[in-house]
């Protein structure tokens, strides 16, 4: 199977199993490269193009994902909205709701003592996919 370069918006008879991880891996390390090189050229338009072609890039996402909910140290850890997405299946669906990585995640509670200020909230699952690119 072809590896998801294109964007488009449905991927019909397509499972979690049938993904060719080596060329997803592929295709967003050569974005990444073509970035750094453009950036040592100093071609800035083409950079900011190159920015949004990752960003929009349904491999980056697929591979968002695959990082947060198999490979991560937390991949059994629910978020604050209580999903884990543990099957090939739930992971299918949170690619299809429509991952979108232009935005940022949703800021965190803060608690406040004396000395310093952390963070007290977990972040939900999406919030951390969007944060794995």
């Amino acid at each position: 199977m072809k590896p998801f370069i294109e964007r488009t918006e449905e991927h019909p008879a397509t499972t979690w199993a049938d993904i060719n991880w080596r060329a997803v891996e592929g295709h967003v390390r050569r974005l990444q490269e073509r970035i750094y090189r453009a950036t040592t050229q100093k071609a800035w338009r083409r950079v900011k193009n190159l920015q949004k072609l990752l960003v929009r890039a349904t491999s980056t996402k697929l591979l968002a994902i695959r990082r947060i909910t198999q490979e991560n140290q937390g991949k059994h850890t629910a978020g604050i909205d209580g999903v884990v997405y543990d099957t090939p299946k739930a992971r299918w669906q949170l690619f299809r709701e429509g991952l979108s990585l232009r935005g940022y995640p949703e800021t965190l509670s803060s608690c406040h003592s004396d000395i310093t200020q952390h963070s007290c909230g977990s972040e939900t699952q999406g919030d951390r996919k969007e944060k794995a690119y």
